[in-house]
């Protein structure tokens, strides 16, 4: 993809493939989802339990048992193994009733945050 060596923080052309890619996947219809890690992990994760649970999460690699990822507000509900899927795809059923527009404002939010984040 890129041809830049690896560091500690991600690329121009690193963030420029990924807004061309992201651009693409806007117009795939086929598309629902998509995960990307990284800073955008991270920049979640504050937004959803904090810094200072997010700092030390990430910096001492924590791995919080369920209750306490819900407790934090890591996660949204816990439910029994054999119920994973099925509440899943309630749950996914739900978040796709979002208009579209609403999508590609938090979308192009979420390309302004990547691109902050260039030295």
């Amino acid at each position: 993809m890129c041809e830049s060596p690896p560091v500690n923080s991600l690329s121009l052309d690193f963030l420029t493939e990924l807004c061309i890619s992201l651009e693409k996947l806007e117009m795939d219809k086929g598309c629902r989802g998509l995960i990307i890690t990284s800073v955008l992990f991270k920049e979640t994760m504050v937004n959803t339990v904090g810094h200072r649970n997010t700092e030390v999460a990430l910096q001492l690699g924590v791995l919080y048992k369920p209750a306490e990822a819900l407790k934090i507000g890591l996660v949204d509900q816990l439910v029994p193994e054999d119920q994973v899927f099925p509440v899943a795809s309630q749950t996914m059923t739900k978040w796709l009733t979002i208009p579209g527009n609403v999508s590609v404002i938090t979308r192009k939010s979420t390309l302004n945050l990547l691109f902050s984040f260039q030295l």
